[in-house]
């Protein structure tokens, strides 16, 4: 029997379309309709999630909720993005802060 493994990583959005939009730029496949809904999943690999969901649906299960705590992560990938907000130099492969 193997210790605790990390199922789903979630991610507070305000703005759904966009964050489906840059994770699908990544290489992530939604369920068609995400964008619209106040929930979206993506697999990170073959057994991690990726949940998406919105700051409005997050207050609605806890209204004290709030944006305060902000934790960073980082992904590797492969793709050729490049914007102010996401470093890339010709030395490492890109990474993306979100």
């Amino acid at each position: 029997m193997g210790g605790p493994q990390i199922d789903a990583l979630g991610i507070a959005v305000s703005d759904m379309a966009l964050a489906v939009a840059f994770y699908s730029r990544l290489g992530l496949e939604f369920p068609p309709g995400s964008a619209e809904q106040p929930h979206a999943e993506a697999m990170l690999g073959s057994s991690v999630r990726l949940m998406l969901d919105t700051e409005a649906m997050l207050r609605q299960i806890d209204p004290e909720w709030s944006a305060t705590l902000r934790d960073d992560s980082v992904l590797r990938c492969g793709c050729p993005i490049r914007r102010h907000s996401m470093p890339c130099t010709t030395n490492s492969p890109p990474t993306v802060s979100v």
